[in-house]
Formats: structure tokens, C-alpha cells, sequence
């Protein structure tokens, strides 16, 4: 009988521990999904004054859909949807050939895709 009891205490530590390491690592994500927001299109920023306003503002609202992840107030799917949209959504800025900055935008789907659990 005391090894029954110990066993299911054990199993149920490692249930719980198994489910704070998901959510640590949820927020571990939001937190990098968050910092390429705000990192993103450094270059542009950097090199074209004129569009700091048009990156600043693509930037929160990248962050905050990041976020919505958290928030619980729309779903998973709904929330991957908006990451997603607004990732593609972000400010075009034509330099050495290039019209994106195809790095960050490909960092911050994967971000997305890994909060909203889709795979390619």
C-alpha cells in the first residue's frame, strides 16, 4: 500500500512539474517571440528615419500579438492568426535588393507557429 501511495505521490510531482516546465516554456517563447518584435527591422530603423514611426507601430503590434498567446481573451487559432497576419504585414523597406527583412520574418513565424503549436 505505501509504495501505491508514493508511486501515485511521484506521479503526480511529475505531472505538475511536467506542466510548470510547459508553461515556463510558453512564456519563454511569448518572451522570444516579443523580443524579435521588438528587434525586428533593426536596419530599416536605423537607416531610414523616415519609416520609424510605420516600424514603432508595426513592433507593438506585433508584441501584442505575441501576447495574445497569454492572454486567453481569443483563441489559439485566432491568436496564430493574427501573429501570422501581422508578421506578413510588417513595413517594406528596399535595401541592397532585398524588400523584407526575410530573416526576421522568418524567426518571428516560427516563434508564432511554435505558440499556436502548428506544424509546417
Amino acid at each position: 500500500m505505501r509504495k501505491l501511495i508514493a508511486a501515485s505521490l511521484a506521479a503526480g510531482l511529475i505531472a505538475t512539474s511536467a506542466a510548470s516546465a510547459t508553461q515556463n516554456s510558453r512564456a519563454d517563447v511569448i518572451a522570444a517571440c516579443q523580443k524579435e518584435a521588438a528587434t525586428g527591422y533593426a536596419l530599416a530603423w536605423k537607416m531610414e528615419p523616415s519609416l520609424r514611426s510605420t516600424i514603432d507601430s508595426h513592433r507593438k503590434k506585433m508584441s501584442n500579438a505575441c501576447a495574445a498567446f497569454a492572454s486567453g481573451t481569443i483563441s489559439t487559432t485566432a491568436a496564430l492568426s493574427q501573429c501570422l497576419h501581422e508578421t506578413s504585414a510588417g513595413p517594406v523597406h528596399i535595401q541592397s535588393g532585398r524588400d523584407r527583412d526575410r530573416e526576421h520574418i522568418a524567426r518571428q513565424r516560427d516563434l508564432c507557429r511554435e505558440l499556436g503549436a502548428e506544424k509546417r
